[in-house]
């Protein structure tokens, strides 16, 4: 079982979830001068899906994107997906207040 307390676990489970992200891969050609061939390079293009959970959670997703934002591909940087907190535990804990 994946505990997302761990940096390498939560890699693993937003790997897991990064798999649905819908995206589109295209070529693109980059001059780098007018001399030599152009370089052709793929070029990730996601539809983002917004991920939720409390500020501890959206925390440890935005740890695990920094870690990785080296990554050669997008799909590697886990560039689909955009953490955002969910109100509902502060929302319960107003209620009980």
């Amino acid at each position: 079982m994946k505990n997302e307390n761990v940096l390498n676990d939560m890699a693993d489970i937003l790997g897991e979830l990064h798999k649905f992200v819908p995206k589109v891969r295209k070529e693109q050609e980059f001059y780098v001068d007018e001399q030599t061939e152009p370089a052709c390079v793929q070029v990730d293009y996601f539809n983002h899906i917004l991920i939720g959970g409390d500020q501890l959670t959206v925390a440890r997703i935005r740890g695990c994107q920094r870690v990785l934002s080296n990554s050669s591909s997008g799909e590697e940087r886990l560039e689909g997906l955009i953490p955002v907190v969910e109100d509902w535990h502060a929302k319960m804990c107003f209620m009980k207040v």
